[in-house]
């Protein structure tokens, strides 16, 4: 069982380097969030496929499914990269080591797992329901992480220390829900509504991080409103943190400028506290 300290430090590896093992994580998440798909009831806001970071285990665990013998989660491991299920202590009940492993493979062993808890396996799959790039899996659909290790403990430590900050927040800012991690996005992220009966549609506040994507090729913390204000509107904002437009609005710290700052933490918590602030100021009533 892994623990924090086998966590690197944060800029041992380069921002833009992490793009190869956080693709190979993102597919690996996939049956995590998949297991509350197959056997939970269906939440509006999606957090039956989410899943939070467990410090002690230093994985990110799914949701709790129920079955008449026993409690599971499933759960992504990164010290080495495995998928694991586990019982409602912790405890892992099946492990699967995604080095060399075929994502067929994966999906066929955790299906027989889950038939002898009890669970109709053929609900289960370890695919995303969204599109998603698996050519990083090369032709054979396989995961090869061996050139990956201190990217993939990189990225544990964004998501550590992330958890850690936004579990800070979500008391201070009186979230009254907890962060998660999205699969598809594979971004941590914590919701705040602005009002107690807007519903969905309401004016709210995230707060995440998010390893990657298409936007930015390196982690990057952002701060969004809901909804997104007009760009007329916007105010300057104190460099290195920066406005994005293009397809979503919102107050962005990309990794780089991030790790140029010390103490990290304290940093990061200063960075979301006061772009909320700004994006709170935004979305005041007339």
């Amino acid at each position: 069982m892994n623990n924090m300290n086998t966590a690197v430090s944060l800029g041992r590896v380069a921002p833009t380097e992490l793009g190869t093992a956080r693709l190979l994580l993102q597919i690996a998440v996939q049956p995590v969030g998949n297991l509350g798909r197959a056997f939970l009831q269906p939440a509006a806001d999606y957090s039956h496929i989410s899943l939070v970071w467990d410090a002690e285990l230093h994985a990110l665990v799914g949701e709790r499914v129920t079955t008449s013998s026993i409690n599971l989660r499933a759960a992504l491991f990164f010290d080495p990269p495995a998928v694991a299920l586990l019982d409602d202590k912790g405890q892992v009940l099946n492990r699967w080591p995604l080095e060399g492993l075929t994502l067929s493979k994966l999906e066929t062993d955790m299906q027989r797992a889950l038939s002898g808890d009890g669970l109709q396996n053929t609900k289960f799959s370890a695919r995303s329901v969204n599109p998603i790039d698996l050519s990083v899996l090369g032709k054979g659909e396989t995961f090869a992480f061996t050139q990956q290790r201190d990217a993939v403990m990189e990225l544990a430590a964004y998501y550590a220390m992330s958890a850690a900050v936004l579990d800070e927040l979500t008391y201070t800012l009186r979230a009254g829900r907890i962060p998660h991690v999205w699969p598809h996005h594979f971004d941590y992220s914590l919701l705040t509504p602005l009002e107690k009966s807007g519903g969905e549609r309401g004016r709210s506040i995230t707060l995440g991080m998010s390893p990657g994507d298409g936007y930015y090729d390196q982690p990057y913390f952002y701060a969004t409103p809901w909804p997104y204000p007009p760009a007329d509107t916007l105010p300057v904002v104190q460099p290195p943190a920066h406005w994005h437009q293009h397809e979503w609005t919102g107050l962005v710290l990309t990794a780089t400028d991030f790790l140029s700052r010390k103490p990290e933490r304290e940093t990061l918590r200063a960075y979301w506290h006061e772009a909320y602030s700004v994006l709170r100021g935004l979305l005041a009533p007339a």
